[in-house]
């Protein structure tokens, strides 16, 4: 069976990661298909921030990601957290191998209870992306500090198992500008998809 190799793309931007520059291009056309570029801008700010927040070690030939609108904005059965799946090639586009990089991102509502109820579609009051490939790596390890646009600094520092306790179970702590906090285990049900395609849990309460 012959394979699927990407005839043409679109180059969405030029990043550094880990010393290499790296052109992030999405597929428009294959051997196998052809797509409009409808939804190629709304997938690119996601996109970005996901490579290069990631903290994956790249093969030291990489030289382009590839993308394809759409089927790279996804979640599997395999694997139910929502991510961005891109094909890595060299300089030469020789194939190198299929990466996955998360949407993971922390989301602020400043009113919300414990397993309580906030409106589907309900926009956070704040938003920012953070390093890394998964939430479980905020277990555990030293305190994660989260800086929001507003200039509000947020630290958590949570329990390695905090993700196995039972609902409001408290997990540990944090701090911003405006006090001191208990961190509470919460249900992990969804809220939102966000203007860049990230789908937001509700994963920790604080109060």
């Amino acid at each position: 069976m012959a394979s699927n190799k990407i005839v043409t793309s679109k180059l969405l931007a030029s990043i550094s990661k880990g010393g290499q520059q790296l052109e992030l291009r999405a597929a428009t056309a294959t051997s196998f298909w052809t797509r409009p570029e409808v939804g190629i801008e709304a997938l690119t700010p996601g996109l970005i921030k996901a490579v290069e927040s990631s903290d994956k070690s790249l093969p030291a030939e990489t030289a382009k990601f590839f993308a394809r609108p759409r089927e790279a904005d996804h979640a599997s059965q395999n694997d139910p957290k929502d991510h961005y799946t891109v094909v890595l090639q060299d300089k030469n586009g020789n194939y190198i191998r299929t990466e996955h990089f998360e949407k993971n991102a922390v989301a602020y509502y400043n009113t919300i209870a414990i397993g309580g109820h906030k409106n589907i579609d309900d926009q956070p009051d704040a938003f920012v992306y953070m390093p890394g490939d998964n939430y479980f790596e905020r277990e555990g390890s030293s305190t994660v500090c989260v800086n929001f646009a507003s200039g509000v600094k947020f630290s958590s520092n949570n329990e390695s198992n905090a993700q196995s306790q039972g609902l409001g179970t408290v997990v540990g702590s944090a701090d911003n500008t405006f006090g001191d906090w208990k961190v509470f285990k919460d249900d992990g049900r969804f809220l939102v998809v966000n203007g860049d395609g990230l789908t937001c849990n509700v994963m920790y309460s604080v109060n």
